[in-house]
């Protein structure tokens, strides 16, 4: 806050700083109106009085414009209809730049009851700097000429006349402007006059039907000449784009084509040399790149995008004309002109090719069909050349990473400026990111309504969305943050009570530059009764999506709708229930031509879950008139799905708590079969050397403790997944077989299979268990083999279900799997090569052992013999 109030204060001084260097008190003339102007009647009819607002309108806007002379004569007559009017139309105000431009007063009438009294008086002038856009950081020099007129009335028509003289000298001889035939308010008539010389080539492009004109040939000179008559204000409409201009208006330019634009731009956007000051920082940025250009290019953009701030001192010569990049590295501050220009220095210093490019940041889009003209443009980027690949990059934005090139807004066209440039070049806007919001809630059992819901977001920020939210945190306190989002979703949830459970978590992945954010609030009162049915119902909104759509009344529409664009959301809502659910299982999808939305949702049953993913992208700025109506159904159909809504009665609540017998008894007679089969691979005896079965094994040891404690809990944790799943209960199977009723069967076997897997690893952990704790000669091949087999079964199922049932895999079915892959790669090997366990696991079956008891105690008596003889005498 105190930079920004340091920011404005600067720039304010600055401001009267140039305003007194230049002139200190613009002086206004009063003369008569000059003899050039053409006359005019009024015309028109007066308005309903139910149509004018704040009680007055203008019943004649006059304007004449004499190119040779560089003045515009305007002259302007005011009706005051009402108290109201008298109130707010009786203030005479005319903005000018006093750098280039002189303003005339040359009458001002007020007409009573037929007479007409003159009342302009020098004095009665106040003269005062305006800046509109401080707010901005931008800086005009423009000054307002105020009257405030004394005793008016009701039913007065104030009549006015003055000339602007002088024309901003950077934009050369060549003359472009816009005439527009509208008004704010009901316009009985508008008159134009345009008088120039008749060697002008002038070009002239209607747009929306603006009235034509007649020419009147006045020696050398050539007089344009429009009238309208009875204009309507247009009515704008909510979410129309920035750029749509419904008004009649009329394009002026003497510019002959993009070229020549060109070449009024480049004396005033040369690329010089690098002054001393800038080569340092050229070497140093040379040196730590060490040859590298992306490494440069990064360095130079980062510095003229973070440490030099924004800021415009947009008077005389620098409203078009950037200040040198030396006086912008001085004074660490400067517009879109400055910054380019300093940058294309930096660029080309250090050896990149680089130009400055004019676009529009409101209709870049739609500058391929306007006339070429220096007055169509409102903003100055960067055109540069890598390993022959184009690059844009707007200096004006802040705290951008690279990420195969940098993050333009959607421009539309630029005007190079390099020689030889003819025509507007496409700025691609690539590398546009999105946001992935994951909403997480665990909820309570409807029968404790009293305990709180838990709900846990994760945000994920890339490219430009990362981007706008550094800015945001860089100009506010991550508390003010804290507050914004509590506020949002206490907003979501108003019947209930939102409280967070702790700070906000903000990083950032250095491998991708995404932002990532964490919070984690808690609801309660989350589950609410409803009095008529006494059922109890909870509603899940979705308003991070429909916070973004556009909510249109139900009438007829003329303009289009503006879309946020490049935009592209992934909203998930996960519901952890606390028992099994009667859910629906719903996908569909929505391609038009300016956006698409996906939705899905999913009933996951082994864990009581159910996901609702919405996909949301914009493929245009707007959406046409004509597919407005498409619009509204698609929005209908979405906001059904935003408000997803549960309930619960003790019907479906004792039903879900019923057993599914046939599958308790699959499950017995598994474990039964797999029983008997542990017990065969329990006698089975794998051949090993002599020597070896010798030997006394040694103890459980080194790397095998860890081994062991993994396979004691196997079956405890296998067991626990197995009982406690859903598949037990009565309601999940008829959940299942209403998802699938074209694939019952399907489903069935593969969630059967899925039980049968469990049975299998339990009994064999157990399995695994006796034999590694008894020392078996057969634990490692059978171990290894297990090892595999469980992760092919694993593996196997996982990809059934999201093939054949298409379920998205969850993150823990995705972490079973690689878990059981990376025990495979650890132990087998282990297995294979050590000493240690071929030493350990060296036990036959004790069946087969008590056959050998008389060989091995003689083999054991042979080699005690042989040992004592090999001891010394004593």
């Amino acid at each position: 806050m105190h930079h920004l109030l340091r920011s404005c204060l600067l720039g304010f001084l600055l401001l009267i700083s140039f305003i007194g260097r230049s002139q200190s008190t613009p002086r206004i003339r009063q003369a008569p109106a000059p003899e050039w102007r053409l006359p005019v009647q009024p015309g028109g009819h007066m308005p309903s009085a139910k149509t004018v607002t704040q009680g007055y309108f203008v019943s004649l806007i006059d304007i004449q414009t004499h190119l040779e002379k560089k003045a515009q004569y305007v002259h302007l007559i005011r009706e005051i209809i009402s108290p109201t009017g008298v109130q707010y139309g009786s203030e005479v105000s005319v903005l000018f730049n006093p750098a280039y431009e002189q303003l005339t007063f040359h009458s001002l009438t007020i007409h009573r009851d037929g007479k007409a009294r003159m009342v302009l008086r020098p004095e009665m002038i106040k003269v005062a700097p305006l800046e509109s856009e401080r707010d901005r950081f931008v800086y005009y020099g423009l000054f307002s000429a105020s009257i405030h007129l004394e005793d008016i009335r009701k039913g007065d028509r104030i009549e006015y006349a003055y000339t602007i003289t002088g024309r901003n000298p950077i934009l050369g001889a060549a003359y472009s402007d816009d005439i527009y035939f509208t008004a704010s308010d009901p316009l009985p008539h508008r008159h134009h006059v345009l008088i120039s010389n008749s060697s002008r080539a002038l070009s002239f492009r209607s747009f929306n039907q603006p009235p034509s004109y007649r020419t009147i040939k006045q020696g050398e000179q050539t007089v344009y000449e429009w009238n309208a008559y009875d204009l309507k204000p247009i009515s704008p409409e909510d979410y129309m784009p920035a750029w749509t201009d419904a008004a009649p208006h009329l394009q002026i330019s003497e510019f002959n084509s993009w070229s020549s634009v060109v070449d009024w731009a480049q004396p005033l956007y040369q690329v010089a040399a690098a002054s001393p000051a800038l080569l340092q920082l050229v070497q140093e940025w040379k040196h730590q790149s060490q040859g590298n250009a992306l490494a440069y290019l990064q360095q130079a953009v980062a510095f003229v995008q973070n440490d030099i701030r924004y800021l415009g001192i947009e008077m005389g010569d620098y409203s078009h004309q950037p200040h040198l990049p030396e006086q912008v590295l001085r004074q660490r501050y400067g517009d879109c002109k400055d910054k380019s220009l300093l940058l294309c220095t930096l660029l080309k210093a250090g050896g990149l090719p680089a130009y400055p490019a004019l676009t529009n940041t409101i209709n870049g889009g739609e500058l391929n069909r306007l006339l070429p003209a220096p007055t169509v443009f409102n903003h100055v980027i960067v055109w540069t050349s890598l390993n022959g690949k184009t690059v844009w990059i707007d200096p004006t934005l802040t705290s951008q990473h690279w990420q195969d090139g940098y993050y333009i807004p959607p421009y539309g066209h630029a005007l190079v400026i390099r020689p030889g440039e003819k025509m507007l070049q496409p700025v691609a806007f690539a590398h546009r990111g999105k946001v992935q919001i994951s909403e997480t809630f665990t909820i309570p059992s409807p029968r404790t309504p009293d305990s709180p819901a838990r709900l846990y977001v994760e945000s994920v920020y890339s490219h430009n969305h990362a981007e706008d939210l550094r800015n945001q945190l860089a100009s506010q306190s991550q508390a003010d943050l804290e507050k914004s989002y509590l506020a949002f979703y206490q907003q979501t949830y108003p019947d209930q009570q939102v409280e967070s459970l702790d700070s906000i978590m903000i990083r950032e992945r250095a491998s991708t530059h995404n932002l990532v954010t964490n919070e984690s609030y808690q609801i309660s009162n989350f589950w609410e009764k409803d009095s008529a049915t006494g059922q109890s119902i909870l509603t899940i909104r979705g308003n991070v999506l429909a916070n973004n759509l556009r909510e249109l009344p139900r009438v007829a529409r003329k303009y289009p709708l503006a879309l946020t664009f490049p935009y592209e959301l992934e909203y998930t809502i996960r519901l952890k229930l606390p028992e099994d659910w009667n859910s629906n299982t719903d996908s569909w999808k929505i391609r038009r031509n300016s956006y698409e939305i996906d939705f899905t949702s999913i009933y996951y049953p082994a864990d009581s879950l159910i996901t609702l993913h919405y996909r949301y992208k914009t493929l245009k700025d707007h959406v046409p008139v004509e597919e407005i109506k498409n619009y509204r159904a698609d929005l209908d159909k979405l906001t059904q799905e935003l408000n997803y809504q549960l309930s619960f009665n003790e019907n479906a609540s004792t039903q879900a708590g019923e057993f599914h017998w046939a599958t308790v008894l699959i499950v017995l007679i598994a474990f039964v079969g797999f029983g008997w089969l542990g017990w065969r691979a329990y006698h089975y005896d794998r051949p090993i050397p002599i020597e070896r079965e010798i030997d006394p094994p040694l103890p459980i040891g080194g790397w095998l403790v860890l081994m062991g404690i993994g396979i004691a809990l196997s079956p405890l944790l296998i067991g626990y997944d197995l009982f406690s799943s859903p598949l037990f209960r009565t309601l999940t199977w008829e959940t299942i077989e209403a998802r699938w009723p074209n694939q019952k069967v399907l489903a069935y076997g593969i969630f059967y299979a899925e039980l049968l897997v469990n049975v299998f690893l339990i009994c064999s952990s157990v399995l695994m268990g006796i034999l590694f704790f008894g020392r078996r000669n057969t634990f490692p091949f059978l171990y290894s083999r297990f090892l595999v087999l469980r992760f092919a079964l694993l593996l196997a199922d996982a990809i059934l279900i999201e093939q054949l049932l298409e379920l998205s895999l969850d993150k823990e079915t995705i972490r079973d799997v690689l878990r059981t892959l990376f025990h495979a790669i650890i132990w087998i090997p282990y297995l294979i090569r050590s000493q240690r366990v071929q030493k350990t696991f060296v036990k036959s079956d004790q069946n087969r052992l008590s056959s050998n008891d008389e060989h091995v105690s003689v083999i054991s008596s042979i080699s005690e013999n042989d040992a004592s003889q090999d001891r010394p005498q004593t």
